[in-house]
């Protein structure tokens, strides 16, 4: 019997894992790149920009911790309207490829600014982030103050809320891999990580294919098994001298509740 029983969770394991590959092939086919991707030595990251003119604004759009510039898909075009527009990956996340480094705050920053210089997009940039998109807004602008002429924080994470609302362990993202590498986090992607039902549905489609892949549990593991080396510059980090817009939904929806749910001890934000 215990035989039997290795055989059939081994041909589970393996029949999960096939899926999951196939199921990430075909992710690719259906929801490809919808930018240019940019060589940043050695590795690409995916960007999507909208140039209007050199002598209009340019806004940078920098995404929740594993979003992407998919988040981004129905404000881009209206801002494209008036001002130059760049949203992109983070790597290991959509279209990017993974970065040998830690994934830590200062790591992504540099990232962009590789980005940035190989676009040669006009300066200085009016900064959106998303949560912890937002905090990089606020890294960027104390490392490049020349480049920034303004941000704007989406409910931005702030690095002392992690004393209050504790973020996930990398013991549970550890599962959430496991589960991905053999294609289980994709089965329940969408219980996990519900989406409003307002939002398109090829929209919704492209996100959660993006978070069913296991770069992005991978990824997410390593953020946070480093959280503290990220959150270390915001420690000592100046007051901006920047017009700064602060936006925020005062609620608390969505994935972050739902996970909060199931992991009680460790949620997320």
């Amino acid at each position: 019997m215990i035989e039997i029983a290795f055989y059939i969770i081994g041909s589970l394991l393996i029949i999960g894992a096939i899926y999951q590959v196939i199921s990430a092939k075909l992710d690719e086919q259906r929801y490809p790149a919808l930018g240019e991707m940019i060589n940043i030595g050695g590795r690409s990251l995916h960007v999507v920009r909208t140039q209007l003119s050199k002598d209009a604004p340019t806004v940078i759009l920098e995404a929740g911790n594993g979003l992407t510039s998919t988040s981004w898909m129905l404000v881009q075009p209206e801002i494209a309207k008036f001002a130059n527009c760049m949203s992109y990956d983070r790597a290991g996340f959509g279209w990017s490829k993974p970065s040998p480094d830690l994934c830590i705050s200062v790591n992504d920053m540099k990232d962009l600014h590789h980005v940035l210089e190989k676009l040669g997009m006009p300066t200085p940039y009016i900064f959106v982030g998303h949560s912890y998109g937002g905090m990089l807004g606020r890294l960027y602008a104390a490392h490049y103050p020349d480049e920034i002429a303004g941000i704007v924080l989406v409910d931005a994470y702030h690095e002392e809320q992690v004393k209050s609302i504790p973020l996930p362990s990398s013991r549970i993202m550890t599962v959430f891999r496991i589960m991905a590498l053999f294609g289980v986090f994709r089965l329940f992607v969408q219980k996990l990580f519900p989406l409003p039902a307002t939002l398109p549905a090829q929209m919704r489609k492209r996100i959660h294919a993006e978070i069913s892949a296991y770069t992005w549990t991978q990824t997410t593991k390593n953020i946070f098994s480093h959280v503290d080396e990220s959150l270390l510059p915001f420690r000592s980090l100046p007051i901006l001298d920047k017009p700064m817009t602060v936006i925020s939904a005062g609620i608390h929806s969505g994935p972050e509740l739902r996970l909060k749910r199931l992991f009680e001890k460790s949620p997320i934000i």
